[in-house]
């Protein structure tokens, strides 16, 4: 597997409470830990940006997530760092292959003129308005760049806005039909399970696999398939096969992170709280469960954590005799410190300083 898609760095600027951060020296397994607040679930957003360019309305899905779908012109500014969207905000990352680029501008106008116009007539306006013209907030503008490794580079414009209908609020998305996405990338945040990824891993005949993973949760799990409504279910010794969903949140958590894995080879997951849905006699199975699987898919793996018992099981894993060089050279860890001004430092630990962050006061959870 390649890994010329891989970030080697990410810089991040004006995004929600992160008014400034850079990282550099990224791994296949990167793990994010800091205080509340810091901008551990911000940095994996920002993750999806770089990856999702393309696609505007990630950002309307992102929102979502957060239980805070932009409805009213003022919702678009806590996208911004401190509501403040004169600026805009920017993502860029250096990849092994080349580089992304990608700043995000207020789309002003009025919803109810915009809704009688199709997306075509829309792209063929000014791709973004001066700010002070008395409009409403009503979208965002995207201007990304993509370069190779030799600098080729190429241009982009996107837009999300809403619109008001009959039928209420709407969102439309306008692409550049001359950019197709080559990286996938998928975010984790509760335990579920998308049951394509499985039912895809299931026809690449890996259901081996996939059974060795969930028994760390359950040991009686015999067989896995996948049914009507998108439903997994598993044989666990009774009459019949049960959904997974009744196991309990830890068995769907494994199996989302690894299908997740599996069906975005050479690509990109992020998994926020990553110990949601594990008990901590789990974490080292979790583990290894990852770095196996990301090494063997040219996975790249953005995780957060609170929990003082995955750095823990993180570190009896990377410093066991028996791991993988490979496993400790491509796994680092980050501590996340917030100024009072905005700006965000990351600091590096490779895996032989992680029970030197282990044993830190730096409030983690224990």
């Amino acid at each position: 597997m390649t890994d010329e898609h891989f970030f080697k760095s990410i810089k991040i600027k004006h995004f929600r409470g992160i008014k400034s951060l850079e990282i550099d020296d990224l791994a296949r397994v990167n793990l994010f830990v800091g205080k509340n607040h810091c901008g551990k679930t911000s940095l994996l957003e920002s993750v999806l940006f770089l990856t999702g360019m393309g696609n505007p309305h990630l950002a309307v899905t992102m929102g979502q997530l957060r239980r805070m779908l932009p409805n009213e012109s003022s919702d678009w500014e806590d996208y911004f760092h401190a509501r403040d969207h004169k600026r805009g905000m920017e993502f860029s990352t250096t990849q092994r292959k080349g580089k992304r680029h990608l700043k995000v501008s207020p789309l002003l106008g009025n919803s109810i003129e915009l809704s009688m116009k199709t997306p075509i007539e829309m792209n063929r306006e000014q791709s973004s308005r001066s700010i002070g013209t008395g409009e409403d907030f009503i979208g965002l503008n995207y201007d990304f760049s993509v370069a190779n490794r030799v600098g080729k580079s190429s241009n982009h414009q996107a837009k999300i806005y809403q619109t008001q209908t009959g039928d209420g609020l709407n969102y439309t998305q306008v692409s550049d039909e001359n950019y197709k996405e080559s990286l996938m990338s998928r975010y984790l945040l509760a335990p579920g399970y998308d049951s394509s990824l499985v039912d895809k891993m299931l026809n690449a005949k890996r259901k081996d696999s996939l059974l060795r993973a969930l028994r760390f949760i359950d040991p009686d799990i015999q067989d896995i398939k996948t049914g009507a409504n998108g439903i997994v279910s598993v044989d666990i010794g009774l009459d019949r096969f049960i959904p997974i969903n009744l196991l309990g949140s830890g068995t769907s958590r494994i199996l989302d992170m690894l299908s997740g894995i599996e069906g975005h080879r050479e690509g990109i997951i992020a998994i926020d709280e990553i110990e949601n849905g594990l008990h901590f006699s789990t974490m080292k199975e979790m583990w290894k469960m990852i770095l196996e699987h990301s090494a063997e898919c040219g996975t790249q793996v953005f995780a957060t954590t609170h929990d003082r018992d995955v750095i823990q099981s993180l570190t009896k894993v990377l410093n066991a005799e028996d791991c993988p060089d490979d496993w400790q050279k491509e796994t680092i860890c980050f501590y996340l410190r917030k100024h009072d001004s905005g700006e965000v430092k990351a600091f590096r630990y490779p895996y032989d300083s992680l029970q030197k962050l282990k044993n830190s006061n730096i409030d983690i959870r224990k």
